[in-house]
């Protein structure tokens, strides 16, 4: 006798419907239409549905002005050849692939949008990961200078010999 539910409820029987199984249903979507999909023919074609948002619904034209503005503002960066090539290393290292050398851009260059502040941090980040007992060595000076100036302030301060 396996079909539970094909017997009567006794009076002592707890129920609990919020844990019976009910059949699978996908959510329904607000409007017929589908995202992406408009009307071919009749009144409004070409135009999404109601409820339904454009591929440039929220967008003006002065916010894609600002957004080309920009872009264009970081490829004239003069170090945006080599955040592009440091991030093909990490790529290259990732993937096991040959890791391919980038020229370094000298410091200090006019211009550009403020990636040479990333420069030096993405150098040490490639060669830690091309490298990983870099991040040993990181650690152990992290930790083992200050313990050293502190032993050595410790052992000047009692009077012994140093």
């Amino acid at each position: 006798m396996g079909d539970w539910d094909a017997l009567p409820p006794s009076p002592h029987t707890v129920t609990m419907p919020y844990l019976a199984r009910k059949p699978h249903r996908r959510p329904g979507r607000p409007t017929r239409y589908r995202a992406g999909k408009v009307a071919l023919s009749g009144a409004g074609a070409g135009v999404p549905g109601p409820g339904v948002p454009g591929p440039l619904s929220g967008l003006d034209l002065q916010s894609i002005e600002n957004a080309l503005g920009a872009g264009v503002s970081v490829a004239d960066d003069p170090y945006f050849n080599e955040v592009l090539c440091r991030i093909g290393q990490l790529h290259a290292i990732r993937t096991h692939a040959a890791v391919p050398v980038c020229q370094d851009t000298p410091l200090g260059l006019p211009g550009g949008v403020g990636l040479e502040r990333v420069i030096l941090p993405l150098r040490a980040f490639v060669f830690a990961e091309a490298n990983p007992w870099a991040y040993v060595v990181g650690a152990a000076v992290l930790f083992g200078v200050p313990m050293l100036i502190g032993y050595q302030l410790g052992r000047g301060s009692r009077g012994g010999t140093p």
